[in-house]
């Protein structure tokens, strides 16, 4: 964060394996620091362009002051871009065909990232579902070279094997999923029994595959069932949570 240049970051994994939870601790960090903190999120971006960039941006231009054709550029992609800018009106940007639309919505990106004089992250979750959005973040990455800008990624390795090799430039992340030896120093740390530490432990590799949500959710359940961590019985698991069943509870 306080380096000459920043940095792109794709963290990836499989869903519940602790992403976003790995983001909101960068992002606390980040704050205490002094550190700007914007985040976008793609849900699909079958009705909603840019989906990836909008709260963004809604974020970004309270930051500075938009000259009016920015503005218009913008505006498609800030539905309230007049509220948040204070302008009475903001017309629509002359039609210059697609290609031609495309370059100068990166330029007034561009633009506004550079007047943003302190250190800024992003964090962009659930990349893998992004296109058009995709395309845009692979042109931005080459400011974050010269600038104080960091970049941070989510995304679901499963559904885009592929998306470091689409986005050059960027640094590579992969959390995995819990192994058994975790697992037990994670139940040893709550239980006052090793015997039924391991017991558990031996219980949550095998129902959750080290999956980080899925412990928590296991044990969330466990607790419910039994009353407290400190009365659980490995043992004596309900038949509804063995043999899949977390998924269900989930």
């Amino acid at each position: 964060m306080v380096t000459d240049h920043g940095s792109v970051w794709l963290i990836g994994g499989e869903a519940g394996v602790g992403k976003s939870r790995l983001v909101d601790e960068l992002r606390i960090l980040a704050l205490v620091r002094g550190v700007l903190v914007v985040r976008g999120q793609t849900i699909t971006e079958a009705s909603a362009p840019y989906q990836l960039w909008r709260s963004v941006l809604s974020r970004l231009i309270l930051e500075i002051e938009l000259e009016p054709l920015q503005a218009s550029v913008l505006k498609p992609m800030v539905d309230n871009i007049e509220l948040l800018t204070g302008m009475t009106d903001v017309p629509d940007a002359p039609d210059i065909g697609a290609v031609a639309s495309y370059n100068r919505l990166l330029t007034v990106i561009t633009e506004l990232l550079s007047q943003i004089t302190r250190p800024l992250l992003i964090i962009l979750e659930d990349v893998h579902l992004a296109s058009e959005s995709l395309n845009l973040l692979r042109q931005i990455i080459p400011l974050t070279e010269k600038s104080h800008l960091m970049i941070v990624c989510t995304y679901r390795r499963d559904d885009r094997p592929d998306l470091q090799s689409l986005l050059p430039g960027t640094q590579h992340l992969m959390l995995n999923a819990l192994r058994e030896k975790a697992i037990l120093q994670f139940t040893d740390s709550i239980l006052d029994s090793h015997a039924k530490a391991r017991k558990l432990s031996e219980l949550l590799n095998a129902e959750t595959n080290g999956n980080v949500m899925f412990i928590i959710e296991f044990l969330r359940a466990l607790i419910e069932a039994f009353g407290s961590i400190e009365k659980l019985m490995p043992e004596q698991i309900p038949d509804d949570l063995r043999g899949g069943g977390i998924k269900a509870v989930i």
